[in-house]
């Protein structure tokens, strides 16, 4: 991994092939039951921000570490609990390239405003325009459980 100014951090990654794969798991599910995806903040060479997805192809759904996915015919039924922020990695910065992999460890995080009833996000920011929606609001951070 390397931040905008050019800083290296060297992981381990352990490679495995499709051909590896010997099944899959086909199912349906609400689309609003997926966890948004976490983002790098990165600079281009003219000092412009772009956002860059982390692992754009993994989908996660929020699970607290006791319950199981529930399945009905082809279609999973059950969720726990929703995410409501996500990591923005600041890649400025070598703390910021690693925080979407550590999030348990992290303070760069973006809490997810979620919109009651007719509003949208430009209604909220009118309403709310450059006030601090954060310090007071209580983030559910997720829980990884190692397996016994």
């Amino acid at each position: 991994m390397i931040t905008n100014s050019g800083e290296i951090r060297r992981v381990n990654i352990y490679r495995r092939f499709v051909k590896d794969f010997d099944s899959t798991l086909g199912f349906w599910l609400d689309a609003q039951s997926i966890a948004p995806s976490h983002l790098f903040r990165r600079l281009d060479s003219n000092g412009g921000v772009f956002y860059q997805v982390v692992a754009p192809f993994i989908h996660r759904v929020g699970m607290l570490p006791e319950k199981l996915l529930q399945f009905q015919n082809d279609v999973i039924i059950d969720f726990s609990k929703k995410a409501d922020y996500i990591i923005v990695g600041d890649c400025n910065h070598m703390n910021g390239l690693i925080a979407p992999y550590d999030e348990e460890n992290t303070n760069y995080i973006f809490k997810i405003e979620i919109q009651e009833g007719n509003k949208n996000l430009f209604d909220f920011w009118r309403e709310n325009a450059n006030t601090d929606h954060y310090s007071n609001k209580q983030v559910e951070y997720k829980q990884f459980v190692k397996p016994k």
